[in-house]
């Protein structure tokens, strides 16, 4: 008789992290960089200049993140659709998130606009 490890199959919100940030597995990834790719702005389209899509987040799988900008936080996925960032004492939240393991896609408010951001992954 062997000594079989018995595999328990992730949540959908464990799923989704890795997805979004690496895995904790020493064997795994453990950061990925989404580069922007384009947004829109209450469902309009903006056009980005080459500066502008130098923007990237890094989501490490251990929950730090920082940014193009030289900002830095931490994140957490409360649910499978969204992200808290929190960087110092403001929360940035995203919501109606979807990530794949080459593109992310998720929304914020600010000052009454709906933006919507489209990330591919950059490593």
């Amino acid at each position: 008789m062997s000594c079989a490890e018995e595999i328990i199959p992730l949540t959908n919100i464990e799923f989704s992290k890795e997805l979004l940030s690496g895995s904790i597995n020493i064997t795994g990834q453990q950061h990925k960089v989404w580069k922007i790719d384009s947004m829109s702005i209450d469902n309009v389209g903006q056009v980005l200049n080459n500066s502008q899509l130098n923007y990237f987040q890094k989501f490490d799988a251990f929950g730090s993140w920082s940014d193009y900008d030289g900002l830095s936080g931490v994140w957490d996925m409360p649910t499978q659709n969204t992200i808290n960032i929190i960087i110092g004492n403001n929360t940035v939240e995203y919501y109606d998130v979807n990530v794949l393991s080459f593109m992310l896609k998720m929304k914020r408010q600010s000052e009454g606009q709906t933006i919507e951001y489209f990330y591919k992954i950059n490593n």
